[in-house]
């Protein structure tokens, strides 16, 4: 089975692009919305900006009204219960009871747009290969207005 999952807060409209393509490429997609304390792992990071989140510590660029809308059985959404996340961390292990064993997951930044061969490509590789592994990606970055 083929899992991805991404964190998000204040996601547009990047999550609209990956709708495109990561549904197509894998089995179930967990999305994990809001904002995560800055302790452990992130505890260098600091607390966004209250107009950065709402009174339910979600997004307020129209990523949570986005999430709402979609209506899919390969995409599960989940929420802290009106409440910041214990970091980030937290946020990546709160659907980990839900894998299946021999599970390939793969973890998506939310600005982070892959096409679909080259998923596909990653993903056969995975299931050729009989052992555990890890891998890091060459990527290009595009910062600011063109």
């Amino acid at each position: 089975m083929n899992i991805a999952f991404t964190i998000v807060l204040n996601g547009m409209p990047f999550i609209k692009q990956q709708m495109e393509i990561i549904p197509k490429v894998f089995d179930h997609w967990y999305i994990i919305e809001g904002v995560a304390l800055p302790v452990k792992d992130t505890s260098w990071c600091h607390l966004p900006s209250s107009e950065f989140y709402d009174a339910n510590y979600l997004s307020t660029d129209g990523t949570r009204e986005y999430l709402d809308s979609i209506q899919s059985d390969k995409i599960t959404v989940i929420r802290n219960n009106n409440q910041p996340w214990n970091g980030k961390v937290d946020m990546c292990n709160s659907f980990m009871d839900k894998l299946p064993a021999n599970t390939t997951l793969m973890q998506f930044d939310v600005d982070e747009i892959w096409d679909e061969k080259t998923l596909i490509s990653v993903l056969n590789f995975c299931h050729n290969t009989t052992s555990d592994l890890t891998m890091c990606f060459r990527c290009n970055y595009f910062v600011g207005p063109g």
